[in-house]
């Protein structure tokens, strides 16, 4: 079997317009496995959801992306740069870790569980990865931070720490905290799935905001509004594999097949 530990040639470099590109992911622990050969590209601007039954590979497939989850073959495409693998004289190898962690300040990632320093203000929790990662000064940081709080509805918050904080306010701040690095692209794991739904209206409104504005999002998600009013296209995964990939109007209609037709029924 090909993995990503084997020495192989450089391959083709996706087109620009493609921030992921996902090519023939398979993910296996042992004798299961997780992802069967999927592929999937994310163009520049779009907002895509992925939806599906629970353990269909949803999280594990947004994981890929930037390599929480390492895969055990495929290529995975992040902003024109491969990720978690290098050229060595024009053949690929297993990068680093420190490799990985420069691989990763490509995406932004927002998880179930909100993970905000209990050490540390709001102001300092969004401020502290550019700092510490090298991307940024204090000054910048400091800057970059305070307009991204104000932009998540929360610039009455700089001082507060995260136990002040409704479990909604929380997940913004760890929006803040994600976009201060100037990903290429988002990643929300289930996001809002830890909230009441009035949290939750508050975080996906910033969500909806983004898409908006052109930010390139990938949404793990079981939020049927935002996949059918916001995302330009939905992706079905069942049994680590991707069923369906289409726009809204046509998953959410007649059209779709009667698996997904019964999936969203409940």
């Amino acid at each position: 079997m090909n993995t990503a530990k084997q020495v192989r040639r450089w391959p083709e470099r996706p087109d620009p317009e493609n921030i992921v590109e996902l090519r023939n992911i398979r993910l296996e622990y042992g004798p299961v496995t997780v992802l069967h050969d999927v592929d999937l590209t994310i163009r520049k601007g779009e907002t895509v959801t992925i939806i599906g039954p629970s353990g269909s590979g949803k999280t594990t497939l947004l994981r890929c992306i930037n390599y929480l989850a390492r895969p055990t073959a495929g290529e995975v495409w992040v902003g024109g740069h491969l990720v978690g693998q290098v050229d060595k004289g024009g053949k690929l190898q297993t990068a680093s870790e420190g490799v990985l962690r420069l691989h990763r300040l490509e995406t932004g990632m927002v998880f179930q569980q909100f993970n905000l320093f209990r050490n540390m203000t709001v102001l300092q929790n969004v401020m502290y990865a550019p700092v510490a990662c090298g991307v940024a000064s204090k000054e910048e940081a400091h800057e970059r931070a305070v307009a991204l709080i104000r932009r998540v509805g929360l610039g009455n918050k700089l001082s507060a720490r995260p136990h002040e904080l409704s479990g909604g306010q929380q997940q913004r701040i760890a929006i803040a905290r994600a976009l201060a690095m100037q990903p290429k692209v988002m990643l929300f794991d289930e996001a809002t799935s830890a909230l009441d739904p009035e949290l939750a209206r508050e975080v996906l409104e910033v969500m909806r905001e983004l898409a908006r504005e052109g930010m390139t999002m990938v949404v793990v998600t079981h939020e049927m509004g935002f996949a059918r009013n916001v995302a330009d296209r939905v992706v079905f995964m069942e049994n680590g594999r991707i069923i369906e990939d289409a726009a809204p109007g046509v998953l959410f209609s007649d059209q779709a097949p009667q698996r997904i037709r019964s999936f969203l029924s409940h």
